[in-house]
């Protein structure tokens, strides 16, 4: 007991020595960032820097994980410690915090889903009951875009849902999941399905059959479903919702390399999807049959899925 005592006056004695020194560093520290009104932080802005500078390839989705918040009022928290000079933002991150993250936030992942699996299906109603049918361009195209607006709405919303939901330490395992399960229901299921159907059944009532599938994916993804997503520090004013969703689209303004990523990743994507485009008109022209192009596109991303996971796509 007294050796514990005269450990804990050393102790105290030494603390009392190094104040004095911390007390002039603190000094020279402040000295040095000259502080400006628009630059005082908060308490939460100095944590996040703190966390950041102990990992400084810190991600926005690590960093809301990391202080329990959103992304939203994490890129709020380092557009602030940019502004000031103490941070540098990459594009990637800024990318990763785009639209649908803040439509989630404002009204929920299933809100969000059910929206797009609505939209989706009013497009197909449109698109296989009247602009197939009566051969319809004008109606085709704007009716394919409705669909094409309602998938993504879906898909990316259940995507941000899988990445505030995952733990840090497995959240790169969820999202390879999911983009093994959509690579292999949209390219690989959806074509052999089609091929196999369109044999027994014709080619209208195939796309009929999508409205299933599309229903019970949401019955799964919102009803079976049953994780809670508790939306904290939900804004109440329509001004704040509509400025987090104008924010992803001028950061095309504010970061230039973002807009040239977005030019190389449609240049990218452009040959992708002109296969099926052009390649079942140009194989039927050499008697060629849709479900033989169908069985080649599902054959392909197969092996899309089999060397994404083998170079860590």
């Amino acid at each position: 007991m007294e050796q514990i005592n005269q450990d804990l006056k050393s102790a105290i004695r030494n603390f009392y020595i190094a104040i004095p020194q911390i007390n002039k560093e603190i000094t020279n520290i402040l000295r040095q960032i000259e502080l400006k009104s628009g630059q005082v932080l908060s308490f939460e802005q100095i944590t996040a820097l703190s966390i950041i500078h102990s990992n400084e390839s810190i991600t926005i989705n690590e960093l809301a994980e990391e202080q329990k918040i959103f992304k939203t009022a994490a890129s709020k928290r380092i557009k602030k410690l940019e502004e000031c000079g103490y941070v540098q933002i990459f594009p990637t991150d800024a990318i990763g915090s785009w639209l649908s993250g803040v439509l989630v936030e404002i009204f929920g992942p299933r809100k969000v889903m059910l929206l797009g699996t609505t939209v989706y299906i009013i497009g197909q109603l449109i698109f296989v009951g009247v602009a197939i049918p009566t051969f319809n361009y004008e109606i085709m195209i704007p009716s394919y875009a409705i669909r094409g607006f309602g998938y993504p709405l879906f898909a990316y919303s259940f995507l941000v849902w899988v990445a505030y939901r995952s733990p840090k330490e497995r959240l790169g395992a969820a999202v390879g999941w999911f983009w093994f399960v959509f690579t292999g229901g949209l390219s690989v299921f959806g074509a052999f399905y089609s091929a196999f159907m369109i044999k027994l059944i014709g080619h209208i009532p195939t796309l009929w059959t999508s409205i299933f599938w599309v229903l019970l994916g949401t019955f799964l993804a919102i009803v079976v479903n049953k994780d809670e997503f508790i939306i904290e520090n939900k804004k109440d004013s329509f001004k704040e919702n509509l400025k987090d969703i104008s924010d992803g689209i001028t950061i095309l303004g504010r970061e230039p390399r973002v807009a040239v990523a977005c030019i190389v990743r449609i240049i990218n994507q452009l040959a992708q999807y002109a296969f099926p485009l052009f390649l079942p008109i140009y194989l039927s022209s050499k008697g060629i049959a849709t479900t033989t192009w169908l069985n080649i596109w599902g054959t392909i991303f197969i092996a899309n899925i089999i060397f994404n996971l083998i170079f860590g796509g």
